[in-house]
Formats: C-alpha cells, structure tokens, sequence
C-alpha cells in the first residue's frame, strides 16, 4: 500500500470555519491493492490554491472539477506550498452565514470579470431571502459554471461566450431605466431576483460538447422553457434551505410565470 506523503514549509495559512469553503480545480486518485484511495485534490480561493491529499475507503463520486468543498483538518498548520495531509474533503450543499461564491470563483470561469462581479453585487444587494435562494441555486457548480460561460445567443448580440451573464445585467439596467417596477406595480427587488433567477435557468439553454466545449442549438425534440427551469431551480433551493413555506417565494414565483418584464428575452 502506498502511503500518504505531506511536504511542508514555514508558510501557514490560518484555518477558520468562516474561511473553510474552497472549491476544486484539480483532482486525482489513485487505487491501491487494498481497494482504498488516495485522493489528492487542488483547493481555490481568494486567488490562492492550496494542495491537499487524503485516504477514503470509499471512491469519492461526489467531487469533481468545479465542486464547493470544505476540508476536515488533520492540525491547525496549513501550508501554502507542498502538500497537506488532510481527513477528508466533504462537498458543499449549502453556503453558512457569511460566506461568500465571490471568493471561490476560478478565473477560468470569468470570461467578463467585470460582469461576473457586478452581478455578484447586485446579489449581494438583494434583501437575505432573495440573496440566500440564489446563491443556493448557484451553490450547484454546473448550473453556475454555464451561467457564467454560456453565451447570449448562437447568432447575433450576446453570441461569445460569458454573453449571457452580460444580456441578464442588461435587463437589470434596463429594469431600472424603464421603471417597469412601477409599471407592473411590484417591489423593485422582486423583480430584480427574477431576472437574476430567469437569467441563471437558461444556463442549459444550449447543448454543451465536453470534447469541443462549444455550445450548440438543443435538439429539436428538446424544447428549453427558462420559466420552467427557474421554478425547479428555486424548488431545489427553498427545499435545501429549508424555506419551503416563505410567502415571499411564492409571490416571487408567481411574477416569474406571469409578468412580462424582460428586456431581452
């Protein structure tokens, strides 16, 4: 059996629970002759990466490219550089109190840094029920990996990748511009979240090609409803935050399937 191997230095990274949430930009196993693994994973944030192996019994399906984690700490010593000895890694299903998606986005899923962060504002801005529900529905990587890197459209504005995060910011300019909160006689943050969420539900509104990773038209046979989508994203998210019975979302439900207020559908 091939054993676990730290390499350490004096550069240490203080551990709080607060700041214990990395997300994982490369990951590797390997199987040994007792049908355990090694596991050895490199962590995300704040513009540092930290490198981290572990034995599991078990193999690991949860985690992946793109995946929120937290790590189990073997000693309040963490290094910068080499490789820590770690328990284990254990997959995010919900954000704490204070943490932030911000501080854990690769820069490789930034096409347009400055869209990625304004919007990332105007969550930030949003009354806790609204911002909760929508970092819960970013909580899932895929979903906010293709938010972000999707484009617009196939032809035409918004066709480069990163173009939808861009077209959902511009219907927020013009949602404020055009007043239509006043128009439609609802609360200017509702309205706000449900562009937000409209926009973050077409992040499968193309077909994804792993081998080329470009986007391409859906299948014909396969029709993409963004108001349908938007409403099983928010019934994950309200069941995993445990607000499946806040009047707010139903309200906000409600003007997503029925109000028109979109500038760029």
């Amino acid at each position: 059996m091939k054993f676990l191997k730290a390499i350490e230095n004096t550069q240490l990274l203080a551990v709080c629970s607060i700041y214990n949430l990395f997300r994982i930009q490369h990951l590797s196993r390997e199987k040994n002759s007792d049908s355990t693994y090694i596991y050895k994973a490199t962590l995300y944030r704040d513009f540092r990466t930290l490198r981290v192996t572990w034995l599991s019994k078990h193999e690991r399906k949860d985690l992946g490219y793109g995946v929120l984690v937290r790590a189990e700490w073997m000693t309040k010593k963490i290094f910068t550089e080499g490789t820590n000895i770690i328990e284990t890694l254990t997959s995010v299903g919900t954000l704490l109190n204070d943490e932030n998606l911000d501080t854990t986005l690769l820069p490789a899923w930034k096409k347009d840094p400055y869209a990625v962060h304004a919007l990332l504002n105007q969550i930030d801005g949003l009354p806790t029920e609204y911002n909760k529900l929508i970092n819960q529905v970013l909580v899932n990587h895929y979903v906010f990996y293709h938010f972000l890197k999707t484009p617009g459209a196939l032809n035409g504005e918004f066709e480069w990748l990163g173009g939808l995060i861009e077209k959902t910011l511009l219907n927020l300019t013009h949602l404020e511009s055009d007043l239509t909160y006043q128009r439609l006689q609802r609360p200017k943050e509702q309205l706000m979240a449900a562009v937000i969420l409209l926009g973050i539900s077409r992040y499968n509104q193309f077909d994804y090609d792993t081998r080329s990773h470009c986007y391409k038209k859906r299948s014909a046979k396969v029709t993409h409803d963004p108001r349908q989508v938007a409403l099983d994203l928010i019934s994950k998210a309200r069941k995993a935050l445990n607000m499946e019975n806040h009047l707010i979302f139903d309200r906000l439900i409600s003007v997503i399937l029925h109000e028109d207020f979109e500038y760029l559908p």
